[in-house]
């Protein structure tokens, strides 16, 4: 039978030193909504290999994110898109100063979700070495099961699968089973970090038509984030000049603080961010496109255009050798 209550303190038997605790901080606030939103919401189906993406982010965090899109690969059954994510931030809290530089990698599919994901943590940093996570999707805007693999310094692992159709769980270390049951709200307390794909819905950008004033809501209970297409803009960048939409994401993270980001994002294929801005409890965090290194589709008008003036020139010769 599975327990109403928390894991007992016991099974958790590898206790973080306080600088430890600082870092599993920060790794939880990488994948939250409020400093990073994803913050760049990316139609990562509609990509190819050898794409890539680097942003430039100032506020909380300073430095660098960098999407490389490495290949396609057959993970579960689907075609996804490999891509490792690098990150390179500094950001102070209060006396303390870090600077944050780790590798991911995700698996994503043709819709754009998370299929697994594999995150790096520098050794000279943490007792923390690595995790693993793996994620099945239904219908829904979250996935209906996770498990997370926790790799430790020593050779110690640390296991949870969790349901998150049923709200339940179970914790594996050193030969010990835990199971409990959780909701949204108290899962941070449960495991060491909670992944971005248990925060945020999926927003798929390549199934949506965007016009002014669309509004759609993702997403169930506490965790929806609501999107609303606030009009198009131009928008300039060191990576060059974008035709955006501009779009306005208000949400609620993990525990219960509301957030809204004002996002630009491509109107052409593959869409992806060009500059976001991030509002939370009065703190701010900004992110732009500095290298883009994307072949684009054509426009619609350009390649009509293009048709036009190809066709009009081979049309006038015909018309005037019929007519000799």
């Amino acid at each position: 039978m599975f327990r109403r209550s928390l894991p007992r303190k016991g099974v958790h038997r590898n206790s973080l030193s306080p600088r430890d605790f600082a870092l599993t901080l920060l790794l939880l606030l990488l994948t939250t909504p409020i400093m990073l939103i994803n913050a760049q919401p990316i139609s990562f189906g509609e990509f190819k290999e050898s794409f890539k993406l680097v942003y430039e982010m100032s506020g909380v965090f300073n430095g660098n994110k960098t999407y490389e899109f490495i290949s396609m690969e057959r993970v579960e059954g689907k075609t996804c898109i490999q891509v490792r994510v690098v990150v390179d931030l500094r950001t102070q809290l209060g006396s303390l100063s870090f600077n944050i530089s780790y590798t991911s990698e995700f698996w994503y599919d043709e819709a754009g979700r998370p299929i697994k994901e594999r995150i790096e943590v520098p050794k000279e940093n943490s007792s923390l070495r690595g995790v693993e996570i793996s994620y099945w999707w239904g219908e829904r805007d979250f996935p209906d099961r996770v498990t997370m693999l926790f790799l430790l310094k020593g050779n110690v692992t640390k296991f949870y699968e969790l349901d998150m159709v049923e709200g339940r769980g179970s914790f594996k270390s050193e030969g010990e089973v835990e199971e409990f049951y959780f909701t949204y709200d108290n899962l941070s307390e449960i495991i060491p970090f909670v992944p971005e794909a248990l925060v945020t819905p999926h927003i798929d950008l390549s199934s949506l038509r965007f016009i002014e004033g669309f509004e759609k809501t993702f997403g169930e209970g506490s965790r929806k984030v609501k999107l609303k297409v606030m009009g198009s803009d131009y928008v300039e960048t060191p990576a060059g000049t974008f035709d955006c939409y501009k779009l306005l994401l208000e949400g609620v993270d993990e525990y219960g603080v509301p957030y809204n980001s004002t996002i630009y994002v491509t109107k052409s294929s593959p869409r992806f961010t060009v500059m976001y801005e991030t509002y939370s409890i009065g703190v701010k965090q900004y992110g732009w496109l500095v290298e883009c290194q994307v072949q684009r589709k054509p426009e619609v008008a350009h390649f009509l255009l293009f048709s036009l003036v190809i066709a009009v020139p081979i049309v006038a010769l015909l018309v005037k050798r019929r007519f000799r």
